[in-house]
């Protein structure tokens, strides 16, 4: 390849030539792997909590935490600069292991990258995230009825519609989605109709084994973020208590979810027999290895290091919240406000927001170091609104 093709394939990071290293001798030295296919955004190869796969160059580099750094060992292995796992051939995919026994890998004058008979290449349409809970099967252990409320309404894409458990069923009432195979999921987004103040979420597999991921006494939000980083095929919802204002319906407890996405990231590393690979019309198994100069996880790990602070201060606001709000009404019969009231400036604050700054730098590096500005927006907002409700009742 020419030194200008090269170039314009790492426009966007305002490279030189000189900076590309192509071949073995780049052990001795750090570097992003920049895949070469089309896309609105550069995409690289990173390695997260136990998962290789691949992303929007700009999101890894946010996260701050070496995620895209990779070098090659004396032996050949592809290994990354700060877990100092490897990267190995698993079927048709990518998984980290110890270095000792990982593949050796070949980065070849045409591009490609290849380990054993195999080449680096990708599924998917592009960076980014998309809903993988779209359209999947559903299953609840309660709903109000079929033709309306069914569990399919929870993952239908449909915000007029809704699934709604047995008016009068309190729990516990679970809500289970099958993606139909292993995907790894980012993020859990559950939007609300009747909101459950004591739920929790778990994953499997195979739906047998399953593991308690999140789990939550003092929910006091109509929509739920849920940061989660694993790799599943099933997800339940289990609920357990309803919200103290708007968990009833016509003076009977209810739970209610107008919908659930699974947000999970659209490109997924994968391997293929490198002569397939190179008849790819998007250049999608061209790989190419961009230095890095240096790394300092600092900034990131001084962030992290208070989402402790900030999760307890979450906590202590919803419990605080939920003990208000379970207040009878005082005599004059004014009653407490239902954070009903605040969804529809919420969702309009939230989204003029976005449309006048779009999301910069400051929103990236928050959301992949696990920061939710909107969950904590909606929070206050909550708080806010109840507290209003509060002195109201109260004169």
């Amino acid at each position: 390849m020419t030194c200008r093709v090269l170039l314009s394939a790492i426009a966007t990071f305002g490279l030189v030539c000189d900076a590309l290293v192509l071949g073995t001798n780049a052990s001795a030295s750090d570097f992003m792997l920049v895949a070469g296919t089309s896309s609105p955004e550069e995409v690289c190869l990173f390695e997260n909590a136990g998962n290789i796969g691949l992303d929007a160059c700009s999101s890894a580099v946010a996260a701050g935490d070496g995620r895209e750094i990779w070098s090659l060992t004396s032996n050949g292995q592809l290994m990354n600069a700060v877990s100092k796992k490897c990267a190995s051939a698993a079927a048709t995919s990518l998984v980290p292991s110890e270095c000792g026994g990982a593949s050796t890998w070949k980065m070849l004058p045409n591009g490609q990258v290849q380990v054993g008979e195999k080449c680096l290449s990708q599924m998917g349409e592009g960076a980014g995230t998309e809903n993988v809970a779209a359209h999947v099967a559903a299953a609840a252990s309660s709903s109000a009825n079929s033709a309306f409320h069914a569990a399919a309404a929870a993952v239908d894409t449909d915000d007029a519609t809704f699934w709604a458990s047995r008016p009068g069923d309190a729990g516990p009432v679970t809500l289970t989605i099958d993606l139909g195979e292993a995907r790894n999921i980012n993020l859990l987004k559950i939007a609300w109709e009747f909101p459950a103040q004591t739920f929790a979420v778990s994953v499997s597999s195979d739906g047998t084994e399953w593991t308690e991921v999140f789990a939550t006494a003092v929910n006091m939000v109509k929509t739920s973020r849920i940061p989660l980083g694993l790799t599943a095929r099933k997800i339940r919802v289990d609920m357990r208590k309803p919200h103290p204002l708007d968990g009833a319906f016509a003076g009977q407890a209810v739970y209610g979810i107008k919908s659930i996405a699974l947000l999970a990231p659209r490109l997924e590393a994968a391997l293929v027999d490198c002569s397939i690979a190179s008849q790819s019309k998007d250049a999608r198994d061209k790989y190419f290895m961009v230095s890095v100069s240096d790394f300092d996880p600092a900034s990131s790990a001084a962030l992290r290091a208070e989402l402790p602070a900030l999760a307890a201060g979450k906590t202590s606001l919803s419990s605080a919240l939920s003990e208000v709000a379970a207040l009878p009404s005082c005599d004059s019969g004014v009653a407490m406000m239902s954070t009903s009231s605040v969804k529809s400036m919420l969702v309009h604050d939230s989204s003029s927001r976005t449309r006048a700054r779009g999301e910069g730098v400051a929103d990236l590096v928050s959301s992949m170091n696990g920061v939710d500005e909107v969950d904590v927006k909606m929070l206050l907002a909550v708080a806010r609104s109840t507290i209003v409700g509060a002195r109201g009742a109260l004169r």
